[in-house]
């Protein structure tokens, strides 16, 4: 079964962070020509082990690209409240985190 990942969208809040475990998640560019039709212009291939929609997420943004995977994929999800944890948990239990603490005085 050929999955159609077509969330997120340009222009779309940034509610979660994708990391492509298997498969491949083509990043497009879709734009409107004079007639109104639809034209999608592929910018990147994202292939396992890399991740989709961190701009939004880290930053607040909205989706800067559309993403539709372009072949079976499987994705592990991470909505802003699991992403937020797992740093959270990761820099307080790593020296990088006992750095910062340090440098901010906290």
């Amino acid at each position: 079964m050929r999955i159609q990942f077509i969330d997120p969208k340009k222009g779309d809040e940034g509610n979660a962070l994708y990391c492509v475990f298997s498969g491949a998640v083509g990043i497009y560019n879709i734009t409107k020509d004079e007639e109104g039709d639809e034209k999608q212009t592929m910018v990147a291939q994202i292939i396992p082990y890399e991740v989709i929609g961190e701009i939004s997420i880290l930053y607040g943004q909205k989706r800067t690209a559309t993403a539709i995977a372009t072949e079976d994929s499987e994705l592990l999800v991470l909505d802003q409240e699991i992403l937020t944890t797992i740093l959270k948990v990761f820099f307080e239990s790593t020296e990088i985190g006992n750095i910062k603490k340090i440098q901010t005085g906290r």
